[in-house]
């Protein structure tokens, strides 16, 4: 799983300590909390899906034509050619919780791309080593990439998809705290 390309959506101080205490005194309300709060950031990741349909299709008129890695057997190998449906379906949202001593350290969701071809496509031409040999190879894939697609910011569709989600999310974990804390209130 390539996890290079991803998005993060954090939360701040008061709701790490609420879900701190949430979590010890009434389970049943954080798991809601969570699920409330991923679906709010579902949103970034239907909006990341939306920019990759509104982009042209493929990137690169000869993406990965007949490329297979050639450093896995055949049967482990991952097709990299360009695969709309794979990229879409690569766009997750995944906890991101950090807890030492069940106390809340770090509470968020990411909206990362999981598909190899999806992670190529995000961050090609961002900052790779090797696009700095302009002889071929690799330096002409990211420039004609970089050509078609735009040369940032990156990752690629995550960060356009964040900026017009987030109004939308914010409005929706706010929404999720409130019915936590009177649900705990009762």
């Amino acid at each position: 799983m390539v996890n290079s390309a991803a998005w993060h959506v954090n939360v701040n101080d008061d709701l790490k300590s609420f879900l701190t205490r949430l979590n010890a005194f009434d389970k049943d309300v954080a798991k809601i909390l969570k699920r409330d709060m991923k679906r709010g950031a579902n949103n970034v990741t239907k909006e990341a899906r939306a920019v990759i349909r509104g982009r042209k299709n493929p990137p690169l008129s000869n993406w990965g034509y007949s490329w297979q890695e050639a450093d896995r057997r055949a049967q482990d190998s991952r097709n990299l050619r360009w695969n709309t449906a794979t990229v879409l379906k690569g766009i997750k949202t995944q906890p991101n919780t950090v807890t030492r001593d069940r106390a809340v350290q770090k509470f968020g969701f990411d909206v990362v791309q999981t598909s190899a071809i999806g992670s190529i496509y995000e961050l090609a031409g961002s900052r790779n080593a090797s696009s700095k040999d302009r002889r071929g190879g690799s330096a002409s894939f990211n420039e004609n990439v970089r050509r078609r697609a735009g040369r940032g910011p990156y990752p690629r569709s995550l960060f356009p998809a964040y900026y017009a989600a987030m109004p939308q999310v914010q409005r929706e974990i706010e929404a999720a705290i409130q019915a936590a804390a009177k649900a705990v209130g009762k």
